[in-house]
């Protein structure tokens, strides 16, 4: 009767189908009869894109008309009337199945689960799918009512390439969950049509993210690789950074930032209640006055957990800046230098610092010339530090003795490490 009631039409539907002897809902129970419930179900179901509301019904029917909604139903229509996980579990499946299942099972494992990790996706795709370089009016009010409909359920985005400089000071603002933004400007399989211009970022995308980190204080990480991003546009950035206190990781790897925007950074990591810990610069163009401003930071910083400078050149002028600002840190525990043209000096100067530092608990240093003479100073100094777990030496022309010795202290300070925490 309440399905009567709310559903007139549908219930002449389902009639006028077991009059004329129609066969059941399920074909491989065509020799039991199917309930008029079962019926009503698969009828709402067919019909639900028409007429979405079903909430007054009992929740053992919705259940029921849930489980057979089809899995292709526009978002507007199901986005703010079904929070069933196993429904968006089905929607992820059908549309993009096993191959992006992988990380959108962690993700379901999260607050949100299946719908959070299905809209976080479709965003990333819609946002990738644009094909104008600068946005129409229609695509900025497609995406802001789109961004409006989700904006519960998405926390982390990531877009690996986009070819449309929309306004993302606008995009950051309307979502507000957005604790995780990793963005690359640009295209994929252009083929013959390739044109720089269509890759990286530009000057008003620098001046959109610094005022979107100004207001927007839900964002900790925010990854900007392959973005052409050189030390200007990277100064403009920071002018949002500096009145920033939630980004805690900041990945600007595979860019074109040279000595003066090191120097920009350093500044910023000195800068206090600054809440940067995780900083990668992996393969940009920072040289020895780079790697000087950064060493100088570390003395002073008393933040940052984990630098990532592999891929750069910062000679052994640079690396014995930072290896002497290390020695008055106490809470960098990740440092990967591997890679950086350093020399002998560079390992002395390391071999120094390593005795005396207490917080660092891995270090890449594979990659450069350091010769026999200067892998046995670090092989000397790893002896003498109980903490560094991890060191990688490899490529930096030391001998298959000196790598096993390094082998053996580093598992030697692991086991400690381990005893430690269990005690």
């Amino acid at each position: 009767l309440v399905l009567v009631a709310f559903f007139p039409h549908k219930m002449t539907s389902v009639l006028r189908r077991l009059r004329h002897g129609e066969a059941s809902p399920s074909p491989h129970r065509a020799h039991f009869v199917p309930s008029l419930a079962e019926f009503c179900a698969v009828a709402i179901a067919a019909t639900f894109a028409d007429q979405p509301d079903i909430g007054l019904l009992p929740e053992h029917f919705q259940q029921s008309i849930i489980s057979k909604l089809p899995k292709t139903l526009p978002i507007e229509v199901v986005v703010p009337r079904i929070n069933d996980d196993q429904y968006w579990k089905a929607c992820f499946h059908a549309r993009w199945g096993p191959s992006k299942h992988g990380d959108a099972k962690e993700t379901a494992k999260l607050q949100g689960g299946w719908k959070r990790a299905y809209l976080e996706l479709d965003v990333a795709e819609f946002l990738t799918n644009l094909t104008d370089e600068t946005p129409s009016a229609l695509t900025t009010l497609t995406l802001a009512r789109r961004c409006k409909l989700v904006a519960p359920w998405i926390y982390k985005l990531v877009v690996p390439r986009l070819k449309c400089h929309v306004d993302v000071s606008a995009l950051i603002a309307a979502l507000p969950q957005l604790d995780h933004l990793q963005l690359t400007y640009g295209v994929l399989n252009n083929g013959l049509n390739f044109d720089l211009k269509l890759f990286g970022m530009r000057q008003a995308d620098c001046f959109q993210f610094a005022q979107a980190l100004q207001t927007h204080q839900n964002l900790t990480t925010l990854s900007l690789p392959e973005n052409q991003l050189d030390s200007d546009k990277l100064k403009d950035l920071l002018t949002g950074l500096v009145r920033n206190y939630c980004v805690t990781s900041l990945d600007l790897s595979h860019n074109k930032i040279t000595n003066t925007g090191a120097k920009a950074l350093a500044t910023l990591l000195i800068r206090q209640n600054q809440s940067i810990q995780y900083l990668t610069l992996c393969d940009n163009s920072i040289r020895a006055e780079g790697g000087k401003a950064l060493g100088k930071a570390m003395e002073i910083n008393a933040t940052l957990l984990h630098l990532n400078l592999r891929l750069n050149r910062l000679g052994d002028d640079g690396g014995l800046a930072l290896a002497s600002g290390l020695e008055s840190n106490s809470t960098l525990m990740i440092l990967n230098l591997s890679n950086n043209d350093l020399g002998p000096q560079t390992a002395a100067a390391v071999s120094g610092m390593l005795p005396s530092n207490t917080s660092l608990r891995a270090l890449d240093l594979s990659g450069n010339a350091f010769g026999v003479d200067g892998c046995n100073l670090i092989q000397s100094a790893i002896g003498n530090n109980l903490h560094v777990s991890e060191v990688d030496v490899r490529l930096c022309g030391a001998t298959k003795e000196q790598e096993a010795a390094v082998a053996a202290f580093v598992k030697r300070n692991h086991s400690r490490a381990m005893r430690t925490a269990v005690a």
